[in-house]
């Protein structure tokens, strides 16, 4: 019995998932796929394997080290990994072990800015199909399920907020290489208080032009 058995997710709907995505992967001549989860900061972390492997991740999933989920947002491992409960009193934390993602073949994507690389979102779960208690999915769905008790039902709407600069310096030095690491340096790409002006727009709209092209295709 594979992993995605074992959690109970190889249903019907999900099996059709996957031969569609691996239709996809094979029609677009994809070479890699990025196989993806949100950690506690929604930072997405994961690992990408070459498209002939995804057909066995699916089923099996993929593993990857517990300490992915016990950083905080510079990347440092802040939580006690090497001790009694790994830090959290979850005996499945200690000493770095392994936990499972398992990509979900329903979210599969072509990344528009990277034409042959593939993407999925995955769960987490341990290596005998139980969710992980740190998987924002599987936190998600909880929350679902108990709004769904109450008869409430979760609406949500994305408000998209960025700041673009122009990377002046990447400093990757070696001796930049410490935790945290050394922040690039960066300076503006135009005065933000030239507000709705078309000269700002100007100046910016090459890189307008590649962010709505990208989005369009998503």
């Amino acid at each position: 019995m594979h992993l995605a058995e074992k959690a109970g997710l190889w249903t019907a709907e999900r099996q059709a998932a996957a031969r569609e995505a691996e239709r996809r992967i094979h029609a677009g001549e994809l070479t890699v796929v990025r196989l993806s989860f949100a950690d506690q900061h929604g930072i997405l972390r994961g690992k990408t394997l070459v498209a002939g492997e995804i057909a066995a991740a699916m089923k099996n999933g993929v593993g990857f080290t517990t300490t992915m989920l016990l950083k905080d947002t510079s990347h440092r491992t802040v939580f006690p990994v090497w001790t009694p409960g790994g830090g959290f009193g979850m005996k499945e934390l200690e000493g770095a072990a392994d936990v499972m993602m398992l990509p979900d073949p329903g979210t599969f994507r072509v990344l528009p800015w990277a034409p042959h690389t593939g993407w999925m979102l995955c769960d987490i779960l341990y290596a005998d199909g139980r969710p992980m208690p740190l998987s924002t999915r599987h936190a998600l769905r909880q929350s679902l399920v108990a709004l769904a008790e109450q008869g409430y039902e979760l609406v949500t709407g994305l408000e998209v907020e960025f700041h673009l600069f122009k990377l002046d310096r990447e400093n990757l030095a070696l001796a930049d290489s410490g935790q945290p690491g050394t922040p690039p340096s960066v300076s503006l790409l135009t005065h933000g208080h030239q507000y709705l002006t078309e000269l700002r727009y100007d100046r910016v709209e090459p890189l307008m032009e590649l962010l709505r092209s990208a989005v369009k295709q998503i």
